[in-house]
């Protein structure tokens, strides 16, 4: 949706909106008097411990500074950063300099933000997103606020300059907004809060796959953390941006413990967080502690043995998966030391079809039967597709393809991130090349990323390769094999709602 300006208004001038506003117009003496209380997907934001030392040095030293535009801003944002690695991470540092880089001050990031905020309003905003920049992502996307690619994650010099670049990102929209930066700030922390989907829906999605992430190392707290937890904990865990909400995350405790501590639920889809130091993040919630599943009890089992993690003791283990067979095993030997299964999240088929083939008997039936409800088990509602969709080619030329998703139908310029061709039996190989011709014809026309082609044999899908779309490149499965829980988090990773929304169309 648009920025729209009428329900701004509404906002602006009622008691909660001008109330934001005027929070942020004073933000350093709020915060310093804790009376700033923020709260982002039900949690909230500790400004308690921020370093007030670093903040008032900044402010003294450059307060006085004029900036003119964005550019200068940039230049400040760089020479001051220059400066704190070069003096140790003090503004004001005499004593001799220690050795800080760019991802030491990723941690320092929120105060940086505010002190830039309070010197310069114009140019920089308070950055409250810590471990939730998918919230940050999804006001973006929801106001089409356009973000710049996010940096790689050895690389925190640029990691760090991403912070500018979203300053830059939200100057721009700010000013083709008529909002002043306080209302920027009441924007992005209250008014866009009431549009994000993921902090309102408590109810979470059946679990698809299986992860395990690590913790407690090096005194770091996570035992005790860990130890004190109850069923209403929620945290936010370094993990793979794989990970699906309501997907299943087993937390092992690493040395001195080495075992299976308890078992939690995605929150979240697996992110990154540029500004936090292990990068790919996912919010954890209802956490079950379990009998200690120790490494020897996986080294031990004939199949977990054979995992690869096991394998190599563990090492490396944060977001990696277990399949579901493995995870079954894992419950087993829990079973046998006296855990009740009953309270445990389970992966299961997502739903069974009964062998009624007869029952089907043209080409909708099978789109009616077995392939829109597919479609909905990966993700997609109705308005994510368009059916029949007309494209224009040469001399009057039409084409038709049964699912066009995320289409954009501009005439002359229609796009689809992926189509879908159906047919009513697919028998022979040659059937199967014809369909694949002309279901990779609608691809190539669209700038499409993928193309599926189904049948009452099962689907077959072609994902985009370097070398553009191959015959021989392709996942096929039965019907009956699409719902087995490994297989369709497979096909979910590749043409599920969430893998094809951020895939975005190209040239071929």
């Amino acid at each position: 949706m648009e920025f729209n300006s009428y329900i701004w208004q509404l906002y602006r001038d009622s008691s909660e909106g001008s109330m934001a506003i005027d929070t942020y117009s004073n933000l350093l003496e709020n915060v310093n008097k804790g009376q700033f209380k923020l709260t982002l997907a039900t949690s909230p934001v500790n400004t308690s411990n921020l370093d007030w030392e670093l903040i008032n040095s900044f402010i003294e030293t450059y307060s006085s500074r004029i900036i003119k535009d964005l550019s200068e801003a940039e230049n400040l944002f760089n020479e001051v950063v220059s400066y704190i690695i070069e003096g140790g991470g003090d503004i004001n540092d005499e004593e001799e300099p220690v050795l800080v880089d760019a991802a030491d001050i990723l941690y320092i990031l929120p105060e940086l933000s505010m002190a830039f905020n309070q010197c310069f309003p114009e140019y920089f905003f308070p950055y409250f997103f810590r471990g939730h920049f998918y919230l940050f992502e999804e006001i973006c996307e929801i106001f089409t606020i356009t973000l710049p690619e996010l940096p790689k994650k050895k690389h925190y010099d640029q990691r760090l300059a991403y912070y500018f670049e979203l300053c830059r990102a939200l100057y721009e929209f700010r000013k083709s907004s008529n909002l002043s930066p306080a209302e920027l700030s009441a924007f992005l922390y209250s008014f866009a809060q009431n549009f994000i989907s993921v902090a309102q829906d408590n109810v979470l999605p059946k679990p698809l796959k299986v992860w395990i992430v690590g913790g407690g190392i090096n005194q770091n707290g996570d035992f005790e953390y860990l130890d004190g937890i109850d069923d209403h904990a929620v945290t936010s865990w370094q993990g793979n941006i794989d990970t699906r909400r309501g997907d299943i995350v087993l937390v092992y405790c690493l040395s001195p413990r080495s075992y299976i501590h308890s078992i939690w639920r995605a929150k979240t889809d697996g992110y990154i967080d540029p500004f936090f130091y292990f990068y790919n993040q996912v919010w954890l919630c209802n956490p079950i502690k379990t009998t200690h599943i120790t490494y020897d009890d996986l080294r031990n089992d004939p199949l977990l043995s054979q995992n690869s993690l096991v394998k190599c003791s563990m090492q490396g283990l944060n977001g990696r998966r277990f399949n579901y067979r493995e995870y079954e095993a894992i419950l087993s030997i829990m079973e046998s030391k006296g855990q009740d299964l009953s309270k445990l999240p389970r992966v299961e088929p997502v739903f069974e079809i009964s062998d009624g083939k007869n029952l089907l008997v043209d080409e909708r039936d099978v789109e009616i039967y077995l392939v829109e409800p597919l479609l909905e088990k990966l993700g997609y509602e109705n308005e994510d597709w368009t059916r029949q969709m007309t494209v224009r080619m040469g001399r009057g030329e039409k084409l038709y393809p049964d699912y066009a998703f995320f289409a954009q139908q501009n005439k002359g310029e229609e796009q689809a991130r992926m189509v879908l061709e159906t047919k009513y039996r697919i028998k022979t190989n040659k059937e199967l090349f014809n369909a694949y011709s002309q279901a990779k014809s609608y691809a190539l026309r669209l700038q499409s990323t993928a193309f599926v082609v189904a049948a009452i044999e099962g689907i077959w899908i072609f994902p985009l390769q370097k070398s553009g779309f191959e015959f021989e490149t392709n996942l096929h499965k039965t019907w009956k094999e699409v719902y087995q829980p490994d297989i369709f988090s497979a096909i979910i990773d590749v043409i599920g709602k969430q893998a094809i929304k951020k895939k975005k169309t190209r040239n071929i």
